[in-house]
C-alpha cells in the first residue's frame, strides 16, 4: 500500500504496514527543534534502529550506508556511523493528531505533507546539515556504498586523494537528487548519460 514502509537489507526487501509496526515495536514520542519547520515539533514514531532490527539487521554484516528513498525519488543517504551516534525516529504523525497527519511544509512553491513517514533526529536542529531529514519516506535500504554505487565509486584512490575528496563532496551534497551513470537520486537530471554535464 501507499502507506507501507519498505526496508531492504542484504538484497531482501520487507514491507510493513503501520498496524504491523505498532504491533511489534514501541511507539516513542519525541520533541525537537525541527530544521524543516524551523520550530519545536512533537512526533510519534518508531526508533529507526528498532525498525531495522525488526527487518533483520545484524551488526557488521549489512553495509555501511543507509539510503532513504522518498515517494518523489529524492534519495539522500547517511552513514551507519551517524545512526550509531544520533538517535533517529521514523515519525508517522504529529503527537495528538491522527495517523499520517502532519502540518504541511513548503517544498519549492508547493505545500506538501511529510506523510506517510518522516525521518527525524532527536537532537534536532544541530543536525540540520549533517544528516538527511527525508519525508514522504517510502523505502529504507542498507547498502554497502561501494557495491551499490560501483559505477560512481573512484577506483584505486587513497582516502585523502583529490579525486576521493571530490567524490565525497558529490556523494554528500548532490547524489540525493542527481544520478551519475544512472546511479543515485532521480529528482534532478542525470549528469553523465547520454550527455556528460
Amino acid at each position: 500500500g501507499a502507506n507501507n514502509i519498505g526496508i531492504t537489507l542484504a538484497g531482501k526487501e520487507t514491507s510493513f504496514t503501520l498496524a504491523q509496526l505498532k504491533s511489534k515495536l514501541p511507539v516513542v514520542t519525541v520533541t525537537l527543534h525541527d530544521p524543516v519547520y524551523k520550530k519545536n515539533k512533537t512526533y510519534d514514531g518508531f526508533k529507526l534502529i528498532d525498525l531495522l532490527n525488526l527487518a533483520g539487521l545484524r551488526p557488521g554484516s549489512n553495509g555501511d550506508e543507509l539510503v532513504f528513498t522518498a515517494q518523489d525519488g529524492y534519495a539522500p543517504n547517511t552513514t551507519f556511523d551517524a545512526l550509531g551516534k544520533h538517535p533517529a525516529v521514523l515519525a508517522f504523525r504529529e503527537h495528538g493528531k491522527k495517523d499520517f497527519v502532519f502540518e504541511k511544509v513548503a517544498q519549492g512553491k508547493a505545500m506538501v505533507t511529510p506523510a506517510p513517514y518522516y525521518l527525524v533526529w532527536e537532537e534536532g536542529e544541530k543536525l540540520a546539515e549533517s544528516v538527511p531529514w527525508p519525508y514522504q519516506l517510502a523505502q529504507i535500504e542498507v547498502v554497502n556504498f561501494q557495491q551499490k554505487f560501483e559505477k560512481l565509486y573512484p577506483e584505486n584512490q587513497s582516502a585523502d586523494s583529490a579525486v576521493m575528496k571530490g567524490f565525497l563532496i558529490f556523494k554528500n551534497n548532490c547524489l540525493r537528487c542527481h544520478s551519475v551513470n544512472l546511479q543515485g537520486g532521480d529528482l534532478g537530471p542525470e549528469l553523465n548519460i547520454p550527455k556528460n554535464i
